[in-house]
């Protein structure tokens, strides 16, 4: 089996002209929370008394949690259980700095980055070996993430609740199942869903071209079908591919075209 880091190093971008190969973001950061949960954990077991051990009764998630969306009681518990415990505070301050790498610009960005390491206490670098050694590895595509900001966190989503209904439809039929699933997770079919509606501020891929651009840059056009006596692809293109669609561009290219003189 080829190793990962080849695949996505050299085969894919050889194999896919003009792609980037992206870490997706939820994962990258996921990395932080873990080394985070390991010192917590290890805190947890190095407490002998039940006194010592009272502020890990509180739930580790308000330390996973983001600053802004800690509630009042939660930042006060975050703020005393720091003070009590200097390698969770470490720890703590090291899963916040990596997350902050990916909200700065991309030059101070990559430079917190790279020097990310050097932030890290020596307490807990133990604990963040496995993203240290990542980073290392997997830089380029940790860094696109900045250039390509989109993930499959919506993916992630749906498959877990997918996941969910199958695991309570044990012994269901596959019909059932999957009317159960559409039921409650599919579309309106009553609701049509425009794909301007779906485009990003940035980064959007031409459906012609495949060049990023702005929503402001795209616009809906019908592709033909790829075979014969199907429907038509609606698809976002760029405006100067935007031209390859127009009725009146496409009269005068076929107008100029040689036409064969009868035999």
């Amino acid at each position: 089996m080829l190793a990962p880091r080849l695949i996505a190093g050299k085969l894919l971008p050889q194999a896919l002209h003009r792609s980037a190969v992206v870490a997706d973001k939820f994962h990258v950061l996921r990395l932080a929370s873990d080394a985070l949960v390991k010192v917590y954990e290890r805190r947890k077991v190095a407490k002998p008394d039940s006194s010592a051990i009272q502020p890990f009764r509180r739930s580790k998630f308000t330390l996973l949690k983001r600053p802004a969306k800690l509630t009042e009681t939660q930042e006060q518990d975050l703020k005393q259980w720091l003070r009590e415990d200097e390698d969770i505070a470490a720890a703590y301050k090291a899963k916040e700095a990596f997350y902050a790498i990916f909200d700065l610009p991309r030059d101070q960005a990559i430079q917190a980055f790279d020097h990310f390491r050097e932030t890290v206490h020596r307490a807990v670098r133990k604990d963040f070996r496995q993203l240290l050694a990542k980073m290392k590895v997997w830089r380029s595509e940790m860094l696109a993430i900045l250039d390509h900001p989109q993930t499959n966190a919506y993916t992630e989503s749906i498959n877990g609740a997918i996941q969910t209904i199958v695991r309570n439809g044990n012994g269901y039929k596959f019909d059932v199942v999957r009317a159960r699933i559409l039921a409650k997770h599919a579309l309106d079919p009553r609701k049509e869903v425009k794909l301007s509606q779906l485009l990003l501020p940035e980064g959007n891929f031409c459906g012609y071209c495949h060049e990023q651009f702005s929503a402001s840059e795209m616009s809906e056009v019908s592709m033909p079908p790829m075979v014969a006596g199907q429907p038509a692809i609606q698809t976002m293109v760029c405006r100067t591919c935007r031209s390859e669609f127009d009725s009146d561009v496409l009269k005068a290219k076929r107008s100029r075209r040689p036409t064969r003189n009868a035999e």
